[in-house]
């Protein structure tokens, strides 16, 4: 009996570790650790039946060994056995219970990773489809950049030749109206030297007419 206290005891605290691991890896969602915590747990349920199997060997041979003794004291003896059987019946039953937990809770952490996963690659082909969608835009704006700025490269080389060209035509015009200038100036400046000839010729008939008359 105090054998079996010490394994109850035991098998209490195998389960209470247990749980706290399954609560661990319920509140995680990173895939590796999941991973870890799912062979933990299933670890933990192989170690789990290999000890209620012991345990159970265990209380088997007690059960036959008390049996022997038990030549005098059958009714003690069968009494003790009842109940061992129904501790060993409880605890099969909890242990049976925490078992189906620990497979449930194993089926909604899969469950869990799978969708997990799914979301992660649904994430990561959108990311996919956005970065090429931006690499495209990219490039269409860098072509159309490039030829607009062509575009306007070419006119302005236009307007630079046009530019050219009508400064040509106004230092050309410059310099006739330069040349038709000093023409107008020479043309002033032999109509004068004319112009004093005459007056003074004019004025030397007038004094030849007067003093003729006198």
């Amino acid at each position: 009996m105090n054998f079996l206290r010490q394994n109850i005891l035991s098998i209490l605290l195998l389960l209470f570790l247990l749980g706290h691991c399954v609560n661990e890896t319920a509140a995680q969602n990173n895939d590796s650790l999941t991973k870890l915590k799912i062979e933990r747990i299933q670890q933990e349920i192989t170690i789990l039946q290999n000890r209620f199997n012991r345990l159970y060997n265990r209380l088997d041979r007690n059960t036959q060994q008390l049996i022997k003794r038990a030549d005098s004291s059958t009714n003690l003896i069968l009494s003790e056995t009842i109940k061992v059987q129904r501790n060993q019946d409880s605890g099969f039953e909890q242990q049976a219970l925490r078992v189906t937990e620990l497979k449930n809770e194993l089926k909604n952490t899969r469950a869990q990773y799978r969708e997990n996963s799914l979301r992660l690659y649904f994430l990561l082909s959108l990311a996919i489809i956005l970065l090429i969608t931006v690499f495209v835009l990219l490039y269409q704006i860098r072509k159309k950049t490039v030829e607009v700025l062509a575009q306007k490269s070419d006119k302005l080389f236009e307007s630079q030749s046009e530019i050219h060209e009508k400064t040509t035509e106004l230092l050309n015009l410059h310099e006739e109206i330069t040349e038709a200038i000093a023409a107008q100036k020479k043309a002033i400046k032999s109509q004068k030297k004319s112009t004093r000839k005459a007056t003074k010729k004019a004025l030397k008939d007038v004094i030849k007419k007067k003093y003729r008359n006198d």
